[in-house]
């Protein structure tokens, strides 16, 4: 589930659908909401190491030449590579690391230490 808290309101994001969220106005939920989010941040634990072996290095180059703000025409220019390429490798670190997005994949890399 995803959680977004904003002028008051609560967007929460239903991980059994695709795209689908509930709004929470109600000052109480909404508090209530944030209690819970945070009291399972406070428990979360580090993420496993990967099973299968890591993602590999020419991967791990274009995962910390897009953490660090480059967009996928520049990290393929400063390969050598198109950038179809780079997007290819992009995807094929978010399935590696679980990932549904680009924002996902930047967690999972942060988590797993890998930037």
């Amino acid at each position: 589930m995803q959680l977004t808290v904003a002028d008051g309101a609560a967007l929460v994001g239903l991980a059994s659908t695709r795209g689908e969220a509930v709004l929470v106005r109600s000052p109480a939920l909404v508090d209530a909401l944030v209690d819970y989010f945070e009291l399972l941040w406070r428990r979360a634990v580090p993420v496993e190491p990967l099973a299968g072996g890591g993602p590999s290095n020419v991967q791990l180059q274009v995962l910390r030449l897009a953490a660090a703000g480059l967009k996928d025409e520049a990290i393929g220019r400063s390969l050598g590579r198109s950038t179809r390429w780079v997007r290819r490798h992009m995807e094929s670190l978010e399935d590696l690391l679980g990932a549904t997005n680009r924002l996902t994949l930047g967690i999972a890399a942060a988590r797993q230490g890998l930037v």
